[in-house]
């Protein structure tokens, strides 16, 4: 089975599960983000698409329909544009 799979039934797995306290500690026991802290509650149920760019501290909780965002495409944007260039991603995000 492929890595593309096994991640959509993992995702599928996390989805079904009832508890936010189930779906978090599945989350930390599978070393889901960068980092995730003691005593964290995660209550969505949509996963970020990049959750290695996130770290989670102690006694966090985080709501239901929070989104993270953890990159976008704006400077191929304003590349683009007539008369841009020059933009890049910040160096701290690396």
């Amino acid at each position: 089975m492929n890595y593309v799979r096994k991640m959509q039934i993992k995702r599928l797995f996390y989805f079904l599960i009832p508890s936010a306290e189930k779906r978090s500690k599945l989350l930390k026991k599978n070393n889901f983000f960068y980092s995730m802290g003691e005593n964290v509650h995660f209550q969505p149920r949509n996963l970020p698409a990049d959750p290695k760019f996130i770290k989670i501290g102690n006694n966090v909780s985080v709501a239901s329909d929070v989104d993270f965002i953890t990159h976008d495409i704006i400077q191929k944007v304003f590349n683009n544009l007539p008369g841009g260039g020059g933009y890049s991603i910040s160096p701290w995000l690396y």
